[in-house]
């Protein structure tokens, strides 16, 4: 996550440059997208960029958890920089990998924002600006799920060698208490149908 103030999103976007070259030096390039989610920005590597006998091998959270770290680590003095040159006080890349956090779907409105949020093709970084968010004329990019298999796995065994495993917990998840939201749909659409019916 690139958390930062709305009005200082070219820092943000300069940080995804950085970190997208980084990736890019350990051959991740097909699998990597810009979301921006409305005050911050956050780049996804495809988790199928992993290779299968990788994930066997890992917990997918402690490859989560290293490539992050390890990232944020070699690119700190940089990110300070580019905090420094925008005057960016509250410019922050943190490792957020908790089970409960929530995530912001693609192409849901922000909660407070009138905006809307977008995944960004990272070689589209240069043209982009806010009103790529806007709800009315929002720019998407719709190839979002690209990847090649495994060609983050270099950097993940790096970074499983030098960080090592996610620190907390792995949770379980504990039994629905509520129905899921399609069973929830279904049910309601049924009632709906023999109403009317």
């Amino acid at each position: 996550d690139i958390d930062n103030e709305r009005d200082k999103w070219k820092a943000t976007i300069e940080v995804c440059k950085e970190i997208i070259s980084f990736l890019e030096k350990y051959g991740i390039s097909k699998s990597i997208i810009v979301k921006w989610s409305g005050k911050a920005a956050h780049i996804h590597i495809h988790h199928e960029a992993l290779s299968p006998e990788l994930r066997r091998k890992y917990n997918p959270l402690d490859l989560a958890y290293a490539i992050v770290e390890y990232v944020i680590k070699k690119l700190e003095d940089k990110i300070r920089n580019i905090a420094s040159k925008y005057l960016a006080e509250k410019l922050k890349v943190d490792n957020e990998h908790d089970p409960q956090q929530l995530f912001t779907c693609p192409l849901s409105l922000h909660r407070e924002l009138n905006c809307v949020s977008i995944c960004i093709n990272p070689n589209d970084l240069d043209s982009f600006s806010l009103e790529w968010t806007d709800p009315s004329s929002f720019k998407h990019y719709d190839d979002w799920n690209k990847f090649e298999i495994g060609e983050a796995d270099e950097l993940a065994l790096k970074a499983i060698e030098i960080v090592g495993r996610y620190p907390g917990p792995y949770k379980r998840r504990g039994r629905r208490k509520h129905p899921s939201v399609d069973e929830m749909i279904m049910k309601w659409l049924r009632k709906f149908n023999s109403f009317n019916g």
